[in-house]
């Protein structure tokens, strides 16, 4: 009898202990909170996870740096990248590791409620309920939805057959616009000192698009896509797709 239960002990101190499950962790107070856990930012976050099947927990007292400290190897974090002008508040939520590294970039969320909490709250909606990559747990095969391409792989490609590629040319400037109202519809774009507008954009039904006037005549349409505006108008049957540096939209 002795002998047994000298066997069931040794089983039981040398058995392994249990892997603990991976965490998400998410800071109680990011950058542009007043106090931990505004309007229930974090809550949102954590409910969200939670929902796509993922152990989450809010640290106390903590920014999304402090957070990033404490991670071990198999925790990830959630982190927040908010932007935010006169016309719209952007969001867009990333899952790093513990170097540091981006696993997955969710779709911008964004608002143009000009409430502060519900600006947030929306923005934060639209980008987790987008974020594929994370509600259908691939994000360790899915590359970030951030675009990577090298601007000289978007430029116009020649074929072997001597037919030119439907790319666009895409060329960026160095310029940064600031964008004015001018009336309920328009506003204007103004180049460092001038007092004429560069362009002139008037509003469509959709958020991230506006037709632009040049010289009084329309010429294309100002874009926002991948985290940047871009003005795209065609030249001699060549789409042209300019990317613009515009402080205040």
């Amino acid at each position: 009898m002795k002998k047994l239960l000298t066997i069931i002990l040794f089983g039981f101190i040398y058995m392994p202990l249990e892997v603990r499950a991976q965490k998400i962790y998410i800071a109680a107070q990011y950058e542009f909170m007043g106090e931990p856990d505004q309007f229930g930012f974090s809550t949102l976050l954590r409910l969200y996870l939670e929902k796509y099947n993922y152990e989450a927990e809010i640290v106390p007292q903590s920014d999304q740096n402090t957070v990033l400290r404490k991670l071990t190897p198999i925790d990830y974090a959630i982190q927040v990248q908010r932007k935010s002008n006169m016309f719209m508040t952007r969001i867009t939520i990333k899952l790093v590791n513990a170097n540091g590294e981006v696993i997955a970039t969710s779709p911008e969320g964004n608002s143009r409620e000009k409430e502060f909490r519900y600006a947030n709250i929306e923005s934060l909606r639209m980008a987790m309920d987008q974020f594929i990559a994370l509600k259908n747990h691939t994000f360790l095969d899915q590359a970030k939805t951030e675009s990577t391409l090298d601007k000289t792989e978007k430029q116009e490609v020649m074929g072997a057959d001597g037919i030119v590629n439907d790319r666009p040319i895409v060329a960026a400037t160095n310029d940064y616009l600031e964008a004015r109202s001018l009336s309920d519809v328009s506003f204007g774009l103004y180049s460092k000192n001038k007092t004429t507008p560069d362009l002139v954009l008037y509003k469509t039904s959709s958020r991230d698009c506006f037709l632009v006037i040049t010289d009084g005549k329309p010429n294309g349409v100002l874009l926002y896509q991948n985290q940047k505006w871009y003005w795209e108008y065609y030249k001699d049957n060549q789409l042209i797709s300019i990317e613009q540096q515009i402080k205040g939209l």
